[in-house]
């Protein structure tokens, strides 16, 4: 199959590549210089602009009215017939991401979409970003600041609106990262960038600003995705012609490598660009970069592309950034794969008044774990013909010529954009967990998460259901996405957390019904641990002792242990019937003598056993007594 849409090339770089079927261009690197700074927790005026035509399907950007008359005849429902199982995947009614706090995020009337992301770090400082505005919170759910975009960047002069924002948390620098755009034609049109000089996000943020209109000609910048390798930031967007809709007049899709440390020091910006991106001759279409699961990965980069508007194929593009920016040997390779079973474009979503726009059926989020890439997009149903989502998995992407693709749905409700998180808490697991947004006839839009386990998913996991329909824009479709948030916490292993959107009524000053509202849903990965059965285990037992045993509430116990070689190992508690309690940690241990300390004020009073493995062993394990 072909993309639908065709596109011009430009030939403007110093260099050319080809590689098979794959063509693009470089531009070299360039110094962008930081251009301000920002105090989050000075600011104190903000008016919160937000222009919003309620006759256009997409905002705020001009040129996107009703949409094309040949992607609704795509999006037709074929069977309104709603029963069936909703999809072919294995569920599993024994698995359940479990719930552990939930609240809601940004309260301001958003824009039009939602486009809720998340990032929270070690240290439990969450930023929930949607389409106008930012919300820093703790993990209580207490916001600590609410502000726009418009006013994080107000440093930078740029006046046209700002939309489509992102946001990471750097494990290893500590750090956030926040991109969004700015202006939707040719000339107006900016890149965004805001780094954190600290680990704390009320604190300074370093500003930048990068043209949207990197090639001068008469496009600009539309849908970006960044993530994170352990030295760089990658940032993906879409080149969009002036004063057309963004399903046709799609240019070509850029993507910038950039020296993240610069930012976060406050020095110029290094990028380097690769535009004119073609896999037979055709523009590759929303590259989706693949973020990391348990860590950050890299200097290397893969991305993800597939076929966003055939209602169906079984078509995936693999793009692989080989080494760092500074590298003279780095390239973009790629490695054209199919899928097991076909993903394809689905219907408009139903509730109970009006229809939910689910776009195309382009990669929406990936993370990279265990030589493996998981990926999630909006997919039609086959069974059904009802709106749902497709869950790849890539196993050993530099050989793979194979996706093994799921497509999951459910017997009445409608799924959209789905996002997806690594929530392993061994090395030995590939579990994951989605969030996706839901809606029906008779259901209002809300979001639930699936765990994925070992070739199963989980029954869907309820977050929040909506208060009412979703009526903002004049006609019948809504706007409902355009992507949701998930991130693995990385300093606890099997915890990660979503935000997702669902229908409200904004109140406290903003007074809007029928809008969507921010649901940030800390989640954890409740099933055994893999291939675990502590009764069953072959033991290659360490000399550890335990202290104090009893213990009594609110205490530290110690666990003293020696390992003659450096271990990964996994920490949790079960109780007396084996039944895994708690996942502690996972992390390095090494040779000689180690302790390892937790705290028992989670615990009720009785028998718990205390075990670590690794390596597919238990390699300790200890009963103690909580009084």
């Amino acid at each position: 199959m072909k993309y639908i849409f065709t596109a011009l090339c430009f030939a403007i770089s110093l260099t050319l590549y080809a590689q098979q079927n794959l063509t693009y261009e470089t531009l070299p690197a360039k110094a962008s210089p930081l251009k301000g700074t920002v105090s989050v927790k000075n600011i104190t005026k903000d008016f919160f602009p937000l222009l919003q035509n309620t006759e256009q399907e997409e905002m705020p950007k001009p040129g996107c009215n009703a949409y094309n008359e040949f992607l609704e005849q795509l999006k037709l429902r074929t069977n309104e017939n709603k029963t069936g199982s909703g999809s072919s995947i294995n569920i599993d009614s024994s698995l359940s991401p479990k719930s552990l706090l939930a609240f809601g995020g940004n309260t301001a009337i958003n824009g039009v979409p939602n486009d809720n992301h998340i990032a929270i770090s070690n240290g439990g400082k969450i930023v929930s970003v949607v389409n106008s505005n930012i919300c820093i919170l703790d993990t209580t759910g207490k916001i600590l600041k609410q502000f726009s975009l418009d006013i994080l960047a107000d440093t930078l002069k740029l006046t046209a609106g700002k939309y489509d924002p992102r946001v990471l948390y750097d494990p290893g620098a500590d750090r956030f990262i926040i991109a969004c755009l700015s202006g939707s034609t040719h000339n107006t049109s900016n890149i965004i960038f805001a780094f954190s000089q600290t680990n704390d996000p009320m604190g300074l943020w370093n500003l930048y600003g990068l043209g949207g209109n990197p090639v001068n000609d008469t496009t600009w910048s539309d849908y970006p995705i960044i993530e994170l390798t352990k030295g760089e930031l990658f940032l993906t967007v879409n080149g969009v012609k002036d004063s057309v809709s963004w399903q046709l007049g799609f240019h070509q899709t850029y993507i910038y490598q950039i020296n993240k440390a610069k930012g976060y020091a406050g020095d110029s910006l290094v990028t380097k660009l690769y535009t004119g991106i073609k896999f037979g001759g055709i523009p590759v279409r929303n590259i989706c970069p693949v973020k990391g699961g348990s860590q950050l990965f890299g200097p290397d980069m893969y991305f993800v592309s597939d076929k966003n508007f055939s209602k169906l194929c079984d078509s995936i593009l693999l793009l692989h950034i080989t080494d760092s920016l500074g590298s003279s040997s780095t390239k973009l390779t790629s490695t054209l794969l199919h899928s097991n079973n076909p993903y394809g474009l689905a219907p408009n979503a139903l509730q109970p008044k009006g229809t939910l726009a689910t776009n195309d059926s382009r990669v929406l989020d990936a993370f990279f774990e265990n030589n493996k890439i998981q990926f999630v997009g909006n997919s039609l149903v086959p069974s059904t013909s009802l709106p749902g989502a497709f869950h790849g998995i890539i196993n050993g992407p530099d050989t793979a010529t194979v996706v093994n693709m799921n497509i999951i749905g459910h017997p009445y409700l409608e799924y959209g954009y789905p996002a997806i998180a690594y929530a392993g808490r061994d090395h030995s697991e590939d579990d994951a967990i989605i969030v996706v947004n839901y809606s029906a006839d008779t259901a209002d839009c809300g979001n639930s998460a699936i765990l994925y386990k070992n070739g199963s998913y989980s029954p869907a996991h309820h977050l929040k259901s909506g208060k009412n329909e979703v009526n903002y824009i004049t006609g019948q479709n809504e706007r409902w996405g355009d992507y949701s948030g998930a991130q693995r916490r990385y300093n606890a292993p099997g915890q990660v957390w979503v935000s997702a959107a669902y229908g409200t009524s904004v109140k406290d000053g903003f007074a809007y019904d029928n809008v969507f509202g921010t649901w940030v849903s800390e989640l954890e990965n409740a099933s055994p641990l893999a291939g675990i059965q502590p009764s069953k285990m072959n033991l290659n037992p360490v000399n550890a002792s335990l202290y104090p045993n009893p213990a009594p509430a609110y205490q530290n116990v110690h666990i003293n242990f020696t390992l003659e070689s450096p271990e990964i190992l996994t920490f949790y508690i079960t109780d007396i019937q084996g039944k895994v309690v708690k996942n502690l940690l996972t992390d390095n241990a090494l040779p000689g003598e180690n302790t390892f300390s937790f705290v028992t004020n989670p615990l009720l009073p009785g028998t718990y056993i205390i075990y670590a493995s690794g390596n597919g062993k238990t390699v300790m394990q200890k009963k103690f007594v909580v009084e």
